[in-house]
């Protein structure tokens, strides 16, 4: 099941279409990047939600990151297929239970 939502830009702010109304669309990889962005307490709805991806710049980059992006993940109702971590970039391969 795909999501739909307001769609952001790369600033974060809302995406506006050419008359200024704002833009829906397929927002799975958006929330997927928001629960990666956020740190626990950050959503008052869901007080343990967030993954604090940012802490592990120029840090140890473990399992214990990994396991969080797939708890969380799977709190926000994402079947985790695969979480690959390289050394220079962050693979997800997820999708939303219908």
């Amino acid at each position: 099941m795909i999501s739909e939502d307001l769609l952001l830009d790369e600033a974060g702010d809302l995406l506006l279409g050419a008359n200024g109304d704002y833009v829906m669309g397929e927002s799975d990889m958006q929330h997927i990047e928001d629960i990666l962005d956020a740190y626990p307490g950050e959503y008052r709805n869901a007080p343990l939600l967030g993954v604090y991806l940012q802490r592990g710049i120029n840090g140890l980059i473990d399992g214990s990151i990994r396991r969080d992006i797939n708890i969380n993940l799977q709190s926000d109702n994402y079947k985790v297929k695969k979480v690959e971590i390289t050394d220079t970039s962050l693979n997800i391969d997820a999708e939303r239970n219908g």
